[in-house]
């Protein structure tokens, strides 16, 4: 094969050479833009998952508060449901009529005696012979006005948070209890 023939065969495989680089630099160029297309897919993905994370994060912290929140209304209604209590207590030992030695008294006839207590009669015909608070014909049906200490939601036993009056117990020049 002539020189000049050599030259036209190897030009025509250069020619084709370049052609497929050529194809393969299109193929690269278009695999780099999808590349980019799906990175940006990704970082949007992962600002959306981001988004997301912060959102259950924050709402788990407000369902918090609110259990908090329930568990604190919780506690304030047990202690006013027994300051309830303990003011009907008073209430109803305080409209007892007094206890009259010279009275006969049948169940279930409730009497204010001089201790301070209140008084459920549990016999027939109890005649002052038989004294409220010595006799078991009579139960208390209070207890000592004490309410400076009180039974907390937990059944533990804890100063109480409204104290107004106790036999042995009252409150110093702070605030604090005391014994009397």
């Amino acid at each position: 094969m002539a020189v000049s023939d050599k030259i036209v065969v190897n030009f025509t495989q250069g020619i084709d050479y370049l052609q497929k680089v050529g194809k393969l630099a299109e193929q690269a160029e278009v695999a780099k833009d999808t590349a980019v297309v799906n990175a940006n897919i990704a970082r949007s993905s992962a600002l959306t998952a981001t988004n997301a994370a912060e959102s259950a994060s924050n709402s788990a912290e407000e369902a918090k508060q609110y259990a908090d929140n329930a568990t604190v209304q919780a506690e304030m209604a047990e202690t006013s449901s027994q300051q309830a209590e303990m003011y009907a207590q008073t209430a109803f030992g305080a409209s007892a009529p007094a206890w009259d030695s010279t009275a006969t008294y049948n169940y279930p006839t409730v009497v204010a005696y001089t201790d301070g207590m209140t008084y459920r009669c549990v016999g027939q015909n109890v005649t002052g012979s038989d004294i409220p608070g010595s006799s078991d014909k009579w139960v208390s049906i209070t207890l000592d006005t004490d309410n400076f200490f009180e039974i907390d939601f937990e059944g533990r036993y804890m100063p109480s948070l409204y104290p107004t009056f106790a036999s042995k117990w009252d409150l110093d020049g702070n605030g604090n209890i005391e014994p009397v």
